[in-house]
C-alpha cells in the first residue's frame, strides 16, 4: 500500500456520546434521589428538624454561628442522599453499558451462521488506507440479510456483508468495504450500542421510585408523580433525540472519510435511486428514522461542509441538559460535600461539569466549523441580498467558475461550485444551533430535574429565564469568536469551559441578587447591574478569564485600537465637567469611564463584522479599560496608601463589568455574518473616538450609576 493514510477528521459527533452518557446520569441520579426520599425521607426529616432545633438552643438570635452547627448535625443524612443520588446515576449507566456489550453478540446469534469472506488481503489494504490498525474480519451472513453492518464481537470488528455483495463490482465493493472500515476508524464500533442501550436502560431505572412507591404508601400526591413522568419522559426524549443524530451522522461522517479515499463516485453510485428505490414510508417514520435518507447522503458526499456545524435539535438538548446539570449537580454536590473543607464549591464543580459539555459538544462543532471555513471571505458584490452573505458567496462562486445551470441540473454541482456552497455554508452564521441552544436552557429552567422542588408548589424563577439563557448566548458568542482565531482545541475546550461555566454562574447569581435589588439605592436594574459587575463574587475569576480570553485572541493591530481607545477616554474623563464627590463615588465613575469605552468598542466591532470583529474586540476591550486603569492609577499613585490593593480593585471592577456586558450582547455575534478585514487608522480612530465619547456621554448623564 502506497501514501499515507486518509484519517478522520476530528468529529463533533465523539462529544454527542457524552451527551447520552449525562442523560443516562441524570436520569439515574433523579430515580436515586425520589427512591432515597420514599424509604428514608422520614429519617432525613426528623434529622433536620432536631439539628435546626438543637442549633436555635444552643445560639438563639444568632444565625450566623448557628449555620455551621446545622450542617455539621445534618452532615451524615446529606451524605446519605448524595450517596443515593450517585448510585442511581452509575446504575443507570452500567446498565446501559452491559447492554452496550451484551447487544451486539445477541444480534449475531439471531442472524445464524456466518462464513468467512474471500477479502481479507483486500481489507487490509482498505483498513491500512483509512488509518486502521487492525483490520476487521470480514464475513458473509446468511441470504436474509439485505444491508452491510459491523460490530465488535469476541476481541474483534467484523464487517458482516451479504451473501449478495459478491457480485458487485470492484470499485462498488470497495466502497462498502471503505465505509464500514470507516466505522472501526471512527472508533465507535461499541459505543454507538450505548444509544441503544440508553432506550431501554433509562425508562427502567426511573421505574425504580414507581415499585418501592406502593411499599412507602408513596403513590398519595398524584401532581408530583404526574412532574416526575413529565421530566421521566423529557429525558428519554432527549437521549431518543441524541440517538437518532449519532446514528445519522455516523452514517454520514463514514461516507465522508470513505469518499476521502477514493470511494465518492461508486457511494454515489450505490446510494443512486436505481439501488435504493424510494421507501413508501409515512412523513413520521421518516422524521424518527435513525438512518439518513439516500438523498441526504448523496447530498452530504457532494457538499461536506453539510456535516460541520450541529442540529438545532441536538443543541437544544445539550442546553437543557447543561442548565440541569448545573441545578441537580449543585444540589447533589451540596450533600455530598456538607461539612467537609470543599462545602463552598459545590456551584463551581457542577458549573465547571456544565461548561465542559458544552464547549465539547456545541464549541467543538463550531470550532471545526471554523477550522473547516478558513479566515472570512469578502462578499462578492451584490450577494447581500441573498440568506446570508456567506451562501451567496458560495452561490455566486459556483456560478462564475461552474459549468452553465443546465449541465449543474443533470450532472450535479462541479467542484468549484460544491466549493463555493461549501464556503457558503461554513461562513454562515450557526443561527439554528444557536437558537436551539438559548431554547434547552429556557426548557431546562422551566423543568428542574431536582425532585425537592417537587415538595410543594412548581414555582419558576423568571429572573434565571431571563438571565441564565442571556449569559449562555453571550457565552457561546465569545466561544464562536474564538474559534474563527483558529486557536488550537485544546484551548478553546479550557477557555469554553471557563466562559460558559462563568455565563451560568453571572446568570444564576444575577437572578439572586434581583430580588436584593430594591434594598439599595439604586434602581433594580441598575442595582443588579452594579452589583453584578463591581461587587459580586466572580471578580477575581471574571477578571482571569478576560485576561486569558485577550491572550488567546492576541491581535496586535486589536491591541493597539484599544490603547488608543483607553487614551482617549482618559483625556475625555479628566476632562469631562463635573462636580466633586467623595473617593468612593469618584472611584465608580473610574470605573464606569473604563468599562463603558471597553463595551462600546466591543458592540461596534460586533455590529461591523459579526463574530471576527468580536474576536477582535476580546483584545481591544481589556486593552480600553487596563489602559485608563493604568492611567488613573499613576496619576494619583502618590495618594494610595496601598497602591497593590487599589490596583487589583481598579482591574478587576472595570474587567468584571466587562465581562457581564460582554455576556449581554456576545450573543448576536452567532446571527450576524462574519465579515473580514479590520478597520485602517482611520476606522480606528473613529472607533476609539465613539467609545471616548461614550464614556464621556455616561459621566454627564448624572450619578444615577453611583452608589454611595
Amino acid at each position: 500500500m502506497t501514501g499515507a493514510a486518509v484519517r478522520r477528521p476530528p468529529s463533533a459527533t465523539r462529544g454527542r456520546y457524552l451527551l447520552i452518557m449525562v442523560v443516562l446520569l441524570l436520569g439515574g441520579a433523579l430515580a436515586g434521589q425520589l427512591t432515597h426520599h420514599l424509604t428514608v425521607g422520614l429519617d432525613w426529616r426528623d434529622v433536620t428538624v432536631a439539628c435546626f432545633r438543637d442549633a436555635a438552643a444552643q445560639f438563639p438570635g444568632d444565625p450566623l454561628r448557628r449555620a455551621p452547627v446545622v450542617n455539621s448535625c445534618r452532615a451524615g443524612v446529606e451524605h446519605r442522599y448524595a450517596l443515593f443520588a450517585a448510585a442511581g446515576a452509575l446504575l443507570t449507566l452500567a446498565a446501559a453499558l452491559l447492554l452496550a456489550r451484551l447487544q451486539p453478540r445477541l444480534l449475531l446469534r439471531r442472524l445464524g451462521p456466518r462464513r468467512p469472506a474471500p477479502f481479507t488481503a483486500r481489507a487490509a489494504e482498505i483498513a491500512a488506507g483509512l488509518g486502521v490498525r487492525r483490520p476487521p474480519v470480514v464475513e458473509f451472513g446468511p441470504f436474509t440479510l439485505r444491508e452491510p453492518f459491523t460490530v465488535r464481537s469476541s476481541g474483534a470488528t467484523r464487517i458482516v456483508l451479504p451473501p449478495g455483495a459478491r457480485r458487485l463490482p470492484a470499485d462498488h465493493l470497495d466502497a462498502v468495504l471503505r465505509h464500514e472500515t470507516a466505522h472501526a476508524a471512527a472508533g465507535d464500533v461499541t459505543l454507538v450500542w450505548l444509544t441503544r442501550g440508553l432506550l431501554w436502560a433509562l425508562p427502567v431505572v426511573m421505574a425504580v421510585p414507581l415499585l418501592v412507591a406502593p411499599f412507602r404508601d408513596g403513590l398519595n400526591d398524584f401532581p408530583f408523580w404526574l412532574r416526575y413522568g413529565v421530566r421521566a419522559a423529557l429525558l428519554w426524549t432527549a437521549g431518543y433525540l441524541l440517538t437518532r443524530a449519532v446514528m445519522r451522522d455516523r452514517e454520514l461522517e463514514a461516507d465522508h472519510h470513505a469518499a476521502r479515499a477514493g470511494s465518492a463516485d461508486a457511494l454515489r453510485t450505490l446510494l443512486a435511486p436505481t439501488h435504493h428505490p424510494a421507501a413508501h414510508s409515512t412523513r413520521a417514520r421518516r422524521l424518527l428514522a435513525t438512518h439518513p435518507q439516500p438523498a441526504r447522503r448523496v447530498a452530504v458526499l457532494r457538499e461536506p461542509a453539510r456535516l460541520l456545524g450541529m442540529p438545532a435539535l441536538v443543541a437544544w438538548v445539550a442546553g437543557v441538559l447543561a442548565v440541569n446539570i448545573w441545578s441537580a449537580g449543585s444540589q447533589i454536590l451540596l450533600s455530598a460535600l456538607l461539612g467537609t473543607a470543599l462545602e463552598p464549591y459545590p456551584q463551581l464543580v457542577a458549573g465547571l461539569a456544565a461548561g465542559a459539555l458544552l464547549v465539547a459538544t456545541w464549541g467543538l462543532a463550531m470550532w471545526r466549523r471554523a477550522a473547516e471555513a478558513g479566515p472570512p471571505r469578502a462578499p462578492a458584490a451584490g450577494t447581500l441580498i441573498g440568506p446570508s452573505p456567506g451562501a451567496a458567496l458560495g452561490s455566486a462562486a459556483g456560478t462564475l467558475t461552474g459549468p452553465s445551470p443546465a449541465a449543474g441540473t443533470v450532472t450535479g454541482p462541479s467542484p468549484a461550485a460544491a466549493l463555493g456552497s461549501a464556503a457558503g455554508t461554513l461562513t454562515g452564521p450557526p443561527r439554528a444551533a444557536t437558537l436551539g441552544l438559548l431554547a434547552g436552557a429556557l426548557t431546562g429552567l422551566l423543568v428542574n430535574l431536582d425532585p425537592r422542588s417537587l415538595a410543594g408548589d412548581w414555582t419558576i424563577d423568571w429572573w434565571a429565564v431571563l438571565y441564565v439563557p442571556l449569559a449562555l448566548g453571550g457565552a457561546a458568542g465569545c466561544v464562536l469568536a474564538l474559534s474563527c482565531r483558529r486557536r488550537p482545541w485544546p484551548v478553546v475546550l479550557a477557555l469554553g469551559t471557563a466562559v460558559f461555566a462563568g455565563a451560568l454562574w453571572i446568570g444564576f447569581g444575577m437572578a439572586a441578587q434581583q430580588a436584593l435589588a430594591v434594598q439599595t439605592d439604586l434602581p433594580a436594574a441598575a442595582a443588579v447591574l452594579w452589583t453584578a459587575g463591581f461587587g459580586s463574587a466572580w471578580l477575581t475569576p471574571a477578571t482571569v478569564t478576560v485576561v486569558a480570553l485577550a491572550v488567546a485572541a492576541a491581535s496586535s493591530r486589536a491591541a493597539l485600537l484599544g490603547l488608543l481607545a483607553g487614551l482617549l477616554t482618559l483625556a475625555a474623563r479628566w476632562l469631562t465637567p463635573l462636580a466633586a464627590l467623595d473617593l468612593y463615588p469618584e472611584a465608580q465613575r473610574d470605573w464606569w469611564a473604563s468599562a463603558t469605552a471597553a463595551i462600546t468598542l466591543t458592540v461596534l466591532l460586533l455590529l461591523l463584522r459579526g463574530a471576527a470583529g468580536l474576536a477582535d474586540a476580546l483584545i481591544a476591550a481589556p486593552a480600553a479599560a487596563l489602559t485608563v486603569t493604568a492611567g488613573v492609577l499613576l496619576r494619583y499613585l502618590s495618594d494610595w496608601d496601598d497602591p497593590v490593593a487599589a490596583a487589583r480593585v481598579y482591574v478587576t471592577r472595570p474587567l468584571t463589568m466587562l465581562a457581564v456586558l460582554t455576556l449581554a450582547v456576545a450573543a448576536t455575534a452567532c446571527f450576524l455574518p462574519s465579515r473580514p478585514g479590520r478597520p485602517g487608522w482611520r476606522g480606528a480612530a473613529v472607533l476609539a473616538l465613539t467609545a471616548a465619547a461614550a464614556a464621556s456621554t455616561l459621566l454627564l448623564s448624572g450619578d444615577g450609576l453611583l452608589t454611595r
